[in-house]
């Protein structure tokens, strides 16, 4: 649950961040969308709500990994792709 929980969060940022950065260059449209989100602010809210609903981090904790994970993967392939993009397009 927690896994689908990050996944649904860095899905969600993406298409916001995308939505309205209208009118950038693409590159930067694509490091915004790929933007790390807050973890620290998550860490904390899991901890404060642990009281009150038993599990919460159990939940929690697997989605700020998988959030962290995919940020790395998506900017390491966002970073490869502007770089053979910026190949085919250098004069020769």
């Amino acid at each position: 649950m927690g896994v689908l929980l990050g996944l649904a969060a860095y899905a969600a940022q993406m298409v916001a961040a995308l939505v309205l950065t209208r009118g950038l260059p693409m590159i930067d449209r694509v490091h915004l969308g790929l933007a790390q989100q807050n973890g620290v602010t998550a860490v904390i809210l899991a901890l404060v709500f642990e009281r009150d609903f038993g599990g919460f981090v159990a939940v929690i904790a697997p989605a700020i990994l998988t959030v962290n994970l995919v940020h790395a993967a998506a900017n390491r392939t966002a970073d490869a792709w502007e770089a053979r993009r910026s190949l085919r397009s250098a004069p020769r």
